[in-house]
């Protein structure tokens, strides 16, 4: 079997960690809308939580996957899902850089008119992770 195609309930079981309470009505991205999500787009892709190609938390041979930079929202729906991904990557070997951005939803990264200083917070840690390639 090609273990890139191969599943893990790792991948199911990060979709329950992102259904966890604590930010269950937090704007931006709630578990209703990671719910309606899901729902609408298993008409089309049974199989997102189970199929590597879709949820990188079903790949099983992660030791060749590059370095690694995760930038997490503190108030995410999805942050313990990124939280987890990490784990699972740094249990395979490979580098990973997991920032998390205090105070912020899950779509932060793109409304910097709102968020006006974690924004750039955000992005240096990119900067700075590319930078590390020159």
């Amino acid at each position: 079997t090609n273990n890139s195609r191969q599943t893990s309930s790792s991948c199911v079981n990060c979709y329950r960690l992102s259904k966890h309470q604590e930010f269950k009505n937090v704007p931006g991205l709630s578990k209703a809308d990671i719910d309606w999500f899901v729902h609408w787009t298993s008409l089309e892709l049974p199989h997102q939580l189970t199929d590597p190609r879709i949820n990188a938390m079903a790949r099983t041979n992660l030791e060749l996957s590059p370095t690694t930079l995760i930038v997490a929202a503190q108030l995410d729906t999805l942050r313990d899902s990124g939280v987890a991904y990490a784990k699972k990557l740094r249990a395979a070997g490979v580098e990973v850089q997991l920032e998390t951005i205090e105070g912020v939803p899950h779509a932060f990264f793109g409304m910097c008119a709102i968020f006006k200083t974690k924004c750039p917070e955000a992005y240096g840690h990119v900067v700075k992770f590319i930078k590390k390639f020159q």
